[in-house]
Parts: C-alpha cells; sequence; structure tokens
C-alpha cells in the first residue's frame, strides 16, 4: 500500500516525492522476502523509466480495475433482471460480456 500510495502522490507533487519515490523502489527491488512487492516495484521501475510521457504512467496507474467493459460494483447493487438474465445464458459468452447474447449475436 506504501508503495502505491507514493506513486499516486509522485503525480500529485513530484519534486517533493521523487527522491523519496526512488529510495522506496530501491529498497523494494532490493528486498525479495515478498515477491508481489518486488514484482509491483519493478513494474512501477519500468513503467517510470521508459515511458516517454508521465502521463501516461498516471493513467494506468490511477485506472480502477474495469471486467467486462463495466465498473466492478458488489452484488446489491447489480440489476436483478439483468443478473437473472446473465444467469439463463451461463455457459455462454454473456458472462465473459456482461450483456445478453441478443446484443452481439446479430440473425442472419
Amino acid at each position: 500500500a506504501l508503495l502505491t500510495s507514493t506513486i499516486k502522490l509522485f503525480f500529485k507533487r513530484p519534486p517533493e516525492v521523487q527522491k523519496m519515490l526512488g529510495r522506496l523502489l530501491a529498497k523494494a527491488t532490493e528486498d525479495v522476502s515478498s515477491q508481489d512487492l518486488h514484482d509491483r516495484a519493478l513494474m512501477y521501475y519500468r513503467l517510470l523509466s521508459t515511458a516517454g510521457d508521465p502521463k501516461i504512467v498516471e493513467q494506468v496507474v490511477s485506472k480502477s480495475p474495469v471486467i467486462g467493459g463495466h465498473g466492478v460494483n458488489f452484488a446489491e447493487e447489480e440489476d436483478k433482471e439483468h443478473r437473472d438474465a446473465l444467469l439463463e445464458e451461463f455457459n455462454t459468452l454473456s458472462t465473459l460480456y456482461g450483456i445478453t447474447s441478443e446484443n452481439f449475436i446479430s440473425e442472419e
């Protein structure tokens, strides 16, 4: 959480956070006790060092997860009728796309 927060803070206040982020990335990439932290630090380092435009990195880092073209919602927030229609077509691509088959299969 500290690494992700520092990366996000870097895009808000770059001059103040740059040295701290550099030290944090160095420590995190040297530490192999947590593979997830090590891999995430390497990913951030490579993104920052290879991307020409920092705005691109900011977009990648600040994106919230999207599954099937829809934002991630709690089950209570979903439309019950839509969910029931998708469950009718459970073993089809409808569950991946998040829409019923009538919306993506054209009639011939």
